[in-house]
């Protein structure tokens, strides 16, 4: 693997890490990643797939067993303000991705 794509999956599973202890379902990461580069697959020289992880090797790091079990545990163990924080994700995703 190149040393550029580790750096982005460490710091997307840092990131994952981070957004667990906050309150956020780390499974939201890669839902919200996959349509962020569909998004991006439709326009044609998109920046941020030149300077991302591709979906796929982003994918089977983040979902193997021992990373996202790491990541849940850690959301499952944060006290709740997942309502809020779910609320919030969708006003993410509707700022990244207009319609």
């Amino acid at each position: 693997m190149k040393q550029s794509l580790r750096n982005e999956i460490e710091a997307e599973y840092i990131g994952m890490l981070l957004m667990a202890s906050a309150g956020y379902d780390p499974r939201a990461m890669i839902t919200m990643r996959k349509k962020i580069v569909k998004k991006a697959e439709e326009r044609p020289c998109s920046e941020h797939l030149s300077t991302h992880p591709y979906v796929h090797s982003f994918q089977r790091f983040m979902t193997q067993t021992h990373i996202m079990g790491e990541a849940l545990t850690i959301y499952n163990e944060t006290p709740s303000q997942k309502e809020r924080n779910s609320e919030d994700l969708i006003w993410l995703e509707s700022l990244v991705l207009p319609k």
